[in-house]
């Protein structure tokens, strides 16, 4: 074994685990914070008293995080997952009313609008 290819050889083997641990290293924070998320969220729920909420982060137009804390029933035996699907009942209306005032902002309507076809 020649000098030239054990240090080759180790050279290789440095630079493809000091790869691996920056992508170790990027993988690990990611989840990290993802887990400091979900304890702050659940931390809130719980001084808050909501029995049960998902939350969702879009960044960039892409599903960053998606969680469901806390629990459908009162026994506490189904947990919310992010697949659950919550009623939103009026709060659909802040989203409406938040659309309009961006349209009325940009002139492309008024408040003064007639509603209909």
């Amino acid at each position: 074994m020649s000098v030239t290819f054990f240090f080759g050889g180790f050279l290789l083997k440095l630079i493809i685990s000091t790869l691996f641990m920056f992508f170790i290293n990027a993988v690990s924070a990611e989840t990290t914070s993802d887990r400091v998320l979900s304890h702050y969220l659940n931390e809130v729920r719980e001084k808050s008293r909501v029995p049960a909420m998902a939350v969702a982060v879009i960044t960039a137009g892409e599903l960053s995080y998606i969680e469901g804390f806390g629990y459908l029933d009162e026994k506490l035996t189904t947990p919310v997952t992010d697949k659950v699907l919550f009623r939103a009942a009026s709060i659909s209306k802040l989203f409406t009313a938040q659309a309009i005032m961006k349209l009325v902002e940009l002139k492309k309507l008024s408040l003064n609008d007639e509603v209909g076809l």
